[in-house]
């Protein structure tokens, strides 16, 4: 019994070959143990001769009680039967008939329009139930970094089109503003002097703003340039990066179990450079996540018309 937040995903047609090339339905050696060893006889039922859905998991609270009524699920209510993008390692389910699975689900985003704006919904998430943190956690334990191991950095590329005003406008030149609004947030790295505005400048003219109202943020434009269809307008992807969840060393050197051999690992080194035997004597891991909202608007920047001056 696991507390992770589920999200049912029926993959849109370019998307269908994470079913038909996943890993096939089997039932497995681990759900027949869970059926003989527990009292629910949760590992009895049958397999499906197909899957239909990708499943989508992640917890984002560190407690239960928290867990079930946290943001994130009460934002995914919302988008039952609509369209949601999201991002992890991709696996199968031993313990659920080898179903396909992300999990865990590092990003989820969606997109509304909120009246004449676009409005992005964007989540960052370093799992918090504890299962992934660590290397002997991961199936034989020879993996080098666990799934949830912090920090879990997420990046986002919003793509836009600016369309160059008619030289004899009546209207000033505009900008296309992206605005950073916090819903929900915890451990989240920040970056010196970021909180400022990005902006993409054409011609001496400001077309493109970011304001992310805080430190959370790595900016960058990227592939800009003149639209193949139509020289009037401007293409590119806004792209940001935040990380999410805490790793610090709390330790140089220790003692090798069994042994009197002592291992030291100079300050700013990797988990990965640890023994493993070792790893939660030298570090430790916290989760973390980051909630927020990307709106996009057209704003005037008060430069006369042609027709004006």
């Amino acid at each position: 019994q696991d507390i992770d937040m589920n999200i049912d995903i029926y993959p849109d047609p370019p998307f269908m070959y994470l079913l038909n090339e996943a890993h096939k339905p089997a039932y497995t050696g681990l759900m027949q143990t869970q059926y003989y060893g527990s009292f629910t006889k949760a590992g009895e039922s049958g397999c499906p001769n197909s899957f239909s859905n990708i499943e989508a998991e992640i917890t984002d609270k560190n407690r239960p009680a928290e867990n079930y009524t946290s943001q994130l699920i009460l934002s995914c209510i919302n988008r039952y039967g609509k369209r949601i993008g999201i991002y992890g390692p991709w696996i199968w389910d031993e313990g659920h008939c080898c179903h396909p699975e992300i999990h865990t689900a590092e990003q989820l985003w969606w997109t509304d329009l909120a009246g004449n704006y676009r409005k992005f919904y964007l989540h960052v998430i370093c799992d918090a139930s504890g299962r992934f943190l660590w290397r002997n956690q991961m199936d034989d334990g020879t993996k080098l970094k666990p799934w949830a191991e912090p920090p879990i950095k997420g990046l986002f590329a919003i793509a836009f089109e600016y369309t160059l005003p008619a030289i004899n406008g009546a209207v000033g030149y505009p900008t296309i503003k992206f605005e950073v609004s916090n819903i929900e947030h915890n451990n989240v790295i920040e970056y010196p002097n970021a909180n400022q505005t990005y902006n993409l400048m054409y011609e001496g003219k400001n077309i493109i703003s970011f304001v992310p109202h805080n430190n959370a943020f790595k900016v960058s434009f990227e592939n800009v340039g003149i639209s193949p269809q139509d020289k009037n307008k401007i293409r590119g992807f806004l792209v940001i990066e935040t990380s999410v969840g805490v790793l610090t060393q709390i330790a140089t050197e220790a003692m090798l179990p069994g042994s009197n051999v002592s291992f030291k690992l100079s300050q700013g080194s990797l988990p990965s450079q640890a023994p493993q035997i070792l790893e939660r004597t030298f570090f430790k891991k916290e989760s973390g996540h980051y909630y927020f909202t990307i709106t996009e608007s057209n704003v005037n920047q008060g430069i006369p018309s042609v027709l004006e001056q």
